[in-house]
């Protein structure tokens, strides 16, 4: 199995935690006399076993993330630098985040948007230039593709084994 495939059952086997935790909250109180749908205690070795097999996965995939390497090149910079899959997990988080804020500022700074009911009584004025932080916000945004098509590259290229 790829370590893509991997990513994709953890995902399932959260879903179907979700799934069970509803399941089983449905089934705890039934009306005097009746009996639940569905047995909680079954479902509740169930989500027990998937949650021993979540843990078990988690753990091989972050492992695994430690030690494979990925080469990327920053865009603007001549060489690659060489990053733990992990360690590309959390620059591509930060990639995001710095993308979200500057997003946000432009959008703040955006005076046409607000106050348009103000503008004869009171004078607004932004106090940062749009046009440097799009250009931060499009540098960003092309390194966070670039980092993301490394990583996923790097997901179906390797293996999966379990480490635990």
């Amino acid at each position: 199995m790829k370590l893509a495939e991997a990513l994709r059952l953890r995902s399932d086997y959260g879903q179907r935690l979700d799934d069970l935790h509803r399941r089983i909250e449905r089934n705890v109180i039934v009306q005097e006399g009746d009996e639940p749908q569905e047995d909680p205690s079954k479902l509740t070795e169930e989500y027990e076993e998937i949650c021993s097999q979540l843990v078990k996965l988690v753990t091989s995939i972050n492992l695994i993330n430690a030690e494979v390497k990925i080469k990327y090149a920053i865009r603007g910079r001549a060489n690659e630098q060489e990053l733990t899959m992990t360690q590309a997990l959390a620059e591509r988080d930060i990639l995001k985040k710095k993308i979200q804020m500057y997003r946000s500022t432009v959008d703040g700074a955006r005076l046409d948007q607000k106050f348009s009911y103000f503008k004869s009584e009171i004078k607004f004025r932004a106090v940062v230039e749009i046009p440097p932080l799009q250009k931060t916000i499009d540098e960003l945004s092309a390194n966070l593709r670039g980092l993301d098509v490394k990583i996923q590259e790097a997901n179906w290229i390797e293996e999966y084994t379990e480490r635990v």
